[in-house]
């Protein structure tokens, strides 16, 4: 699983103080009941607050909004806690757009957006194109390029075309799933990372059917 990258109020969270400094409790809702708050807590050696969080079967909002107050240390005031609708709406996509701003990178929407940007990639590349430099390192360029996948759906990622950074930005708090033909391990040693996704091992065909011949053979 690819570590979690978050964003509260637009700005990306790199350590404890920065929940506490930009704390939004509806966003940090939305990373907890995805799971996504307590993976983040424990990549960053957080732990004991992950642990915290453990139980969060409460259906009673108001009881979830105080649990993370206590946690992070922030004061409980009901007067500042949002009650229309429609202004949570509005916050949340100001903050989309700045946090899409902020990533400069192509976008793609679908499978087939990738694989053609991929193939305009590999012309870049193999032309020389000025955008990017080589680096002499097995005949490709070190610039890594951005890619920002842009919709809840899946994506297959090929190996075969190093030095890119894979980034879910969507228009929802759930992340767009990425399917490896490898272990993301050698992802990495090939200059490919992967933020703000959901990470998916896909079984090749030769392995596939090697071991339907060892059951055969059982």
């Amino acid at each position: 699983m690819a570590r979690i990258t978050m964003y509260l109020k637009g700005k990306r969270i790199e350590k404890l103080e920065d929940i506490k400094k930009y704390f939004q409790v509806y966003e940090l809702m939305d990373y907890m009941n995805y799971g996504a708050l307590r993976q983040w807590l424990e990549d960053n050696g957080y732990k004991e607050y992950s642990e915290k969080l453990s139980i969060w079967s409460s259906t009673d909002q108001k009881q979830k909004k105080k649990k993370l107050y206590d946690v992070f240390g922030i004061e409980y005031d009901d007067a500042t806690e949002y009650t229309l609708v429609d202004e949570l709406l509005l916050e949340k996509r100001k903050d989309k757009e700045i946090l899409n701003s902020q990533i400069k990178g192509e976008c793609v929407r679908s499978q087939k957006d990738l694989e053609l940007l991929l193939q305009n990639i590999v012309k870049k590349r193999d032309k020389e194109d000025s955008e990017f430099e080589s680096s002499g390192r097995f005949g490709h360029t070190n610039v890594t390029k951005v890619i920002k996948l842009m919709s809840i759906t899946d994506y297959d990622i090929p190996i075969n075309i190093p030095d890119i950074r894979y980034v879910g930005v969507t228009a929802s708090e759930e992340f767009p799933t990425v399917n490896l033909e490898v272990d993301e391990k050698e992802y990495n040693q090939q200059g490919i990372f992967f933020e703000n996704v959901y990470v998916k091992i896909k079984m090749s065909e030769k392995v596939d059917q090697g071991l339907r011949k060892k059951r055969m053979f059982l």
